[in-house]
């Protein structure tokens, strides 16, 4: 049985009851409009500053450039999301599990994780012939590079919220925690089905990172846990060891490159290193661990 968390309970007792359909529809037509709403902001910006559709023709005319722009438009969504479940379900933000006294820590903590789960996959992935690597720092163009990793943070906290935050813990009061686990962790998986080569091993292994983000969010009761190791795990993929990020062609500004050779069940083939065995096995080992150190914080029993 697994036990409501801070948040959740804080969920429950301010939450003003909504039907659950009609609120993921709304919730992610709102996403939808949010999204579209950052690209004509940039035509108008385009058009305010007298270069006409300059900036929009740059954006397609350069990956890096839209990437950035791209992961730089989480941040409008997040605002936006924030605004909508604050004022149509009444959620504040204990609710959404924004308050940590030590976000610091906490946020530390995620980074450790994350880098720690990617890490180790690529390792593995590398040693059994999965991948070519070769050092690409020299390449880097160093602003590029730093706004992508303000990029990927904004990123990685626009899911986590979105998911773990809003859905996760609104499943949570209206059902049960594992409800709201597992469920969002299937609407996660759920939302990369466009993605490129995506494929049954890459749904599965989103599912189960999915779970662990989850968990981590659920013993921490912080939304900064599991937005860090989203972002490092992202990051360390796009621009460290310079490989397809969920299908996503990785940057130039990478300090590593790294080539898919080999067995496509070792390096996860076109959908990168997420479509792997080693990732499904990484998941696993780390599942069990979130799940004992849930048990022993008497949130599972």
């Amino acid at each position: 049985m697994f036990y409501a968390n801070g948040s959740i309970k804080e969920c429950k007792r301010v939450m003003k009851e909504r039907n659950s359909l009609a609120f993921t529809i709304h919730l992610f037509i709102l996403m939808i409009l949010a999204m579209s709403f950052s690209h004509i902001l940039i035509r108008l910006v385009s058009n305010l500053i007298g270069k006409g559709d300059f900036l929009i023709k740059k954006l397609g005319e350069n990956h890096e450039y839209a990437m950035i722009f791209n992961l730089w438009s989480t941040l409008l969504v997040s605002l936006v999301v924030y605004i909508f479940v604050k004022y149509y379900q009444k959620r504040n933000p204990k609710s959404l599990g924004l308050v940590d006294d030590r976000k610091g820590r906490s946020y530390l903590k995620g980074l450790l994780i994350g880098s720690g789960m990617l890490a180790t996959s690529f390792l593995f992935a590398y040693l059994l012939s999965g991948f070519k690597i070769r050092l690409n720092i020299q390449n880097v163009d160093l602003k590029i590079f730093i706004f992508f990793v303000m990029g990927w943070i904004l990123q990685g906290f626009e899911e986590e919220f979105i998911t773990r935050s809003v859905l996760m813990n609104y499943l949570g009061a209206l059902r049960n925690p594992r409800v709201g686990i597992i469920t969002n962790s299937l609407v996660f998986s759920i939302l990369h089905l466009g993605n490129s080569y995506f494929n049954l091993l890459a749904f599965v292994n989103i599912f189960l990172m999915g779970l662990v983000f989850s968990m981590l969010f659920y013993i921490g009761d912080s939304i900064y846990i599991s937005a860090a190791a989203h972002s490092v795990w992202n990051f360390l993929q796009a621009n460290f060891f310079g490989i397809n990020v969920s299908g996503i062609i990785t940057s130039k500004n990478t300090i590593f490159l790294s080539e898919s050779v080999g067995n496509k069940w070792i390096s996860g083939g076109g959908f990168g290193i997420e479509g792997s065995l080693v990732v499904t096995i990484v998941e696993i080992l780390a599942l069990y661990l979130l799940y004992k150190k849930a048990r022993k914080a008497s949130l599972i029993r």
